[in-house]
This record gives C-alpha cells, sequence and structure tokens, in this order.
C-alpha cells in the first residue's frame, strides 16, 4: 500500500508550482516591455472593433463563439493599442471561453469620461464564496479534475487571472467580477478605464 505524500512533498510541490509562475509572469512582464519600447509599431490607434480582434487574436480557445457588440456617447473613441491591456482581456476571453457552454459575449460602451468593456460568458458562473477574491494569488476559477461539469472554484494558484488584473489596474482599469442574474447562469468580467487611460484623449 503506498504511503500518502508527506507534508514535506506537498511544500516542495506547491513550491515547484510557484516558482514555474513567477518565472512565467517575469517573461510576460519582459515580453511586454520589450513590445512597449518598440513605440513606433505598436502606439498606432485603434477602432473598438480592431482593438477587439487584437484581443481576440491572442486567445487560445478563439473557437468558441465570441460575438463584439457596442454603443455609446458621442464619437465612438479610438484606443491605443498596449500590449498589456491586450494581454491582459485575452487572458480573461480565455477563462471566460475555458467554462462558456456556447458563446462569450463583449460588448463595449462610453460616454465622455469613460469606456467600459463587459465580458460575459454563458458558463456555471463564478463560485459565491471565491467572487470577492478573484485576481488574488492562489484564487482560481479553474475547473477541478474530480467533477464531471466545469466549475469555478477555489484551487491551484490562479495567478493567470492575477497577472491579467495586475495589468489591468496598472493601466487604471477598475476590474470586478459578477454572476448573470437567475434564471440564467454565466459569470461577468467588467472593466472600466478613464477615458484617457485608454486613448489618446487628453
Amino acid at each position: 500500500m503506498a504511503s500518502a505524500p508527506s507534508a514535506d512533498q506537498d511544500a516542495r510541490t506547491d513550491l515547484k508550482l510557484i516558482l514555474d509562475e513567477v518565472d512565467r509572469f517575469r517573461k510576460i512582464l519582459t515580453k511586454l516591455t520589450e513590445r512597449d519600447e518598440r513605440s513606433d509599431e505598436f502606439l498606432d490607434h485603434l477602432s473598438l472593433d480592431v482593438f477587439i480582434d487584437q484581443v481576440v487574436s491572442d486567445n487560445h480557445r478563439s473557437s468558441r463563439g465570441i460575438s463584439f457588440t457596442k454603443s455609446g456617447e458621442g464619437p465612438e473613441p479610438l484606443a491605443v493599442r498596449n500590449p498589456a491591456i491586450i494581454h491582459a482581456l485575452a487572458n480573461i476571453l480565455d477563462n471566460a471561453a475555458e467554462f462558456a457552454r456556447t458563446q462569450v459575449a463583449i460588448h463595449a460602451i462610453w460616454n465622455p469620461t469613460h469606456i467600459a468593456l463587459e465580458i460575459k460568458d454563458d458558463g456555471p458562473g463564478f463560485q459565491p464564496e471565491v467572487i470577492d477574491r478573484i485576481g488574488d494569488p492562489y484564487v482560481s476559477t479553474r475547473r477541478t479534475k474530480d467533477r464531471g461539469e466545469h466549475s469555478r472554484e477555489g484551487g491551484g494558484l490562479g495567478l493567470g487571472m492575477f497577472i491579467a488584473k495586475t495589468l489591468l489596474e496598472r493601466s487604471g482599469a477598475l476590474i470586478t467580477f459578477q454572476n448573470v442574474p437567475l434564471p440564467a447562469t454565466g459569470a461577468v468580467t467588467r472593466i472600466v478605464w478613464p477615458r484617457h487611460a485608454l486613448t489618446a484623449d487628453k
């Protein structure tokens, strides 16, 4: 009969996972810094449609149905291409697409002072006990392997969403997570920027 893993073995496994994720985070930040330095290539002004196309193209689960709509007050803003924001939004879209049953909907809305994006899926939604801590290290939205269906619950390191939230907050955004009101199911991630943080507006 095999013996149960010792506390030391568990600790070594956790430490390896942490070091692997920290190394991945470092490589991501290095890559994004290198991109930012190539300002002539990346400081383009993009319509929101093209901006979202960039996010979708960075998403690894784009085979899942993804729709995009937009509405707002006044002329549509032009977003400055920002590799860090695109990477962060692609991470959030990837998470939504992983848990969606059939589709992910992205909606952009703007007014003279703010720009908001909502990313909504029709999956099972976030577990209530972790919804206020999503984006913190060690809080994961990934499904567990011993369940027959998708579930967003604690477990794992959750550093993918931590990286996304950190990058978005560094860009000046406020990010919130909530579930679709019952009886429907699904999760909604809402990101709101001061308009000047996402555009060249002064």
